[in-house]
């Protein structure tokens, strides 16, 4: 009996032994290689990882340029806690499903435009506003800023399900067609793609309009589905439409754009108060040295590039022509301010504060 417990005392001290040895050789326990399972050192905190869905391309300057500075200041303003995953060219969500699936949380944080979502966001519309004059993308992007991230949901209900941290604007539209538009008779009949907010204003100048995102409009003017699209002349190089047009027509009388970054409001409520400073310092400064001018610069070298590189031919539509659009135009501004109003929504007060945003940031920086 003595012999047996002396055995079972025995095998025990040599268990315990082999539990010590091994506890004390494990990777995990060595200097340097940290505290815990993914190998971080102990009491460092894992960088929260956000999935930004995009529409644009990865190659597209809107990607290298303004999506990478954005995503590179807010790494650095956070001192590395937040970390951005990028998907381009619509490899997490279509163009059109952004903005609802950064609200589902499908992604946490989209690069979208507001022309895209006429059901959520109906008074950011105001940027298709017909007749208005945009001179620059400086203008419409310290418009957009006032708009969707001074104000934001604190003043636009239909903003309150997001946080938008980042806007910027863009160009007027031009013309990039495959027959030449000199008069406003030579618009009669032609299909022309657009954004929705466009399609009324093409009918009452005698187009056909056809709405569908950026992403579909090489092919289609390939296929000859439309002969045309209206858009800002960065398209000319960055989506290749250079290629699939001949003519160029500048006529700053048509929808800009807001372009922006809505953010999950849950995700962006559980960053802590420091963290949601530091993004938003780092937004402020990425839009006023890069993103406010991107456009202007962008559409300048895209127009250089279809010039010297493909032959378009860039006109700009004679000032007689230009106001006989005009004098059709401006009766939509008043059409769009009563369908606003119909629905409960400040149509006429949103409609004067951009005419006049647009019209003192175009005086400030032209």
């Amino acid at each position: 009996m003595k012999s047996k417990r002396n055995f079972l005392i025995g095998f025990l001290l040599v268990v315990l032994l082999l539990c010590y040895t091994v506890g004390c050789s494990s990777p995990a326990a060595e200097p340097g290689n940290g505290g815990n399972d993914n190998g971080q050192a102990a009491g460092e905190q894992k960088p929260i990882e956000l999935k930004m869905a995009d529409f644009f391309p990865a190659n597209h300057v809107a990607v290298t340029v303004n999506v990478q500075s954005w995503i590179d200041a807010v790494e650095e303003a956070t001192e590395g806690k937040v970390k951005i995953i990028h998907y381009p060219g619509e490899t997490l969500l279509k163009a059109d499903d952004i903005l609802g699936g950064v609200i589902s949380g499908v992604a946490d944080i989209g690069h979208t435009c507001v022309t895209y979502d006429v059901g959520r966001l109906p008074l950011m519309q105001v940027v298709g506003l017909p007749g208005v004059e945009v001179l620059s993308s400086k203008a419409s992007s310290y418009t957009a800023w006032d708009m969707m991230v001074k104000e934001g949901g604190e003043k636009y209900k239909e903003l309150q399900d997001v946080k938008v941290p980042f806007v910027y604007g863009i160009t007027s539209a031009a013309f990039h067609t495959q027959r030449p538009i000199n008069t406003l008779e030579d618009l009669k009949g032609m299909q022309i793609r657009v954004t929705a907010p466009a399609v009324e204003p093409m009918e009452a100048l005698g187009a056909v309009p056809i709405a569908m995102p950026m992403s579909e409009a090489y092919e289609a003017l390939s296929k000859g589905v439309v002969e045309g699209a209206l858009v800002a002349s960065e398209v000319l190089e960055g989506w290749n439409i250079a290629d699939v047009t001949k003519y160029t027509t500048i006529v700053p009388i048509f929808f800009t754009d807001f372009h922006y970054f809505p953010m999950n409001l849950d995700v962006w409520n559980s960053l802590t108060p420091e963290i949601q400073q530091a993004i938003e310092s780092a937004s402020q400064r990425v839009h006023e040295e890069i993103s406010c001018k991107l456009w202007d610069e962008v559409d300048e070298s895209s127009l250089k590039y279809a010039i010297e590189e493909t032959g378009q031919i860039v006109t700009e539509l004679p000032e007689s022509e230009k106001q006989r659009m005009v004098e059709i135009l401006e009766p939509l501004q008043e059409k769009w301010i009563e369908e606003m109003e119909s629905k409960g929504l400040p149509g006429r007060e949103v409609a004067e504060e951009f005419k006049s945003r647009i019209a003192k940031y175009g005086e400030m920086f032209n």
